[in-house]
């Protein structure tokens, strides 16, 4: 899975858990800011749960790019 693909999987997956109306933007500095890879352990899906690992690890940089 590459990052924009995993950034839509836990964007979508935060509007979900918190505020429908946060654009995608505002979903990962969400996530990146709330959820560490030990809290993962709690993710049943192995897609989801490999997004997140993705998001997680990806630089500021990077993601600030892939959200363009």
């Amino acid at each position: 899975m590459n990052l924009n693909a995993a950034i839509q999987l836990v964007a979508a997956h935060t509007r979900e858990n918190t505020d429908p109306t946060m654009d995608d933007r505002a979903a990962i500095d969400c996530a990146r800011g709330e959820v560490t890879v030990e809290d993962l352990d709690v993710v049943d899906d192995a897609t989801l749960r490999s997004a997140y690992e993705i998001v997680l690890a990806a630089s500021a940089d990077d993601v600030a790019r892939a959200l363009r």
